[in-house]
């Protein structure tokens, strides 16, 4: 992938409504963004890019799963900071 390739995949994620961004794809979008500035030997553009990667999932929730109700229910248990120890 090229850098204008990634920088339009991107651009597209950005324009999307939060609801219909696939947060995984757009993960690797950025970093073919990453990727393809290294290539070019453009290492603060490349951190530039780097950085709403680390951003997109701040934290995880751990729930306790039921589907006993021909459903899926959940309750939160906890929820751990990413990039945190």
């Amino acid at each position: 992938m090229t850098s204008d390739h990634a920088d339009r995949a991107v651009a597209r994620f950005e324009a999307a409504p939060d609801e219909q961004r696939n947060l995984g794809s757009e993960r690797m979008a950025r970093l073919q963004q990453v990727r393809a500035r290294l290539a070019l030997g453009q290492l603060e553009g490349a951190s530039d890019a780097l950085a709403p990667v680390l951003d997109i999932a701040p934290a995880v929730s751990l729930i306790d799963l039921n589907r006993d109700n021909k459903a899926y229910e959940w309750t939160d248990i906890a929820t751990v900071r990413l990039g945190t120890r």
